[in-house]
This record gives structure tokens, sequence and C-alpha cells, in this order.
């Protein structure tokens, strides 16, 4: 997915908060990440709360290990967990 960080009018928009999300701006269909779609806000990932883009790369990208993510998103103004298998980071591979 490519996030972007919601402004106040943005939040209000997607029922949230300013900065308690980060909007997906589009999806690449090839992503592990099938199940997030474009216009979701991601509130955490793996149970912990996300404010940022930054915040959010910064996370992902320091995953070490192939396995489950745990994503929080709100849709259409409604509450979602999902969940997708995460591939090893390339330097594993």
């Amino acid at each position: 997915p490519t996030p972007q960080d919601l402004r106040p009018k943005m939040a209000a928009f997607f029922e949230v908060r300013a900065g308690e999300g980060v909007l997906v701006a589009d999806v690449e269909v090839s992503a592990p990440a099938r199940a997030v779609e474009r216009g979701d806000v991601i509130t955490a990932l793996d149970g912990e709360r996300v404010t940022s883009v930054r915040e959010l790369t910064t996370r992902a990208g320091s995953r070490r290990a192939a396995g489950p993510v745990h994503l929080s998103v709100r849709r259409a103004g409604q509450s979602l967990d999902l969940r997708f298998e995460s591939p090893a980071p390339a330097a594993d591979r």
C-alpha cells in the first residue's frame, strides 16, 4: 500500500481524529497486504498505534522475519482487523 499522512479535514472525512492513522492512498495488487484497500486508514501495526507515514514505514522496515502481520484499519466507518503473511526481508532471500 502507498500510505499518506492524514490532515485534519481528511481525518474528519474518514471518521478518525487527525494523527490517529495513515491513509492508504494506493494499493499494489501484487502486494502481500492485498486485503488493504484504497481509502483504508491504518490505525495500528501488530497491535501498536500508528500516527504517521514515517512511523508506519519505520516499524514495517524494522520487521526482521517473515511471518504474520496484523493491521488494524478503519474502512467505511468500521474497524477491521486484517492479517496476512509478510515475506522474508530481501537480505534473507
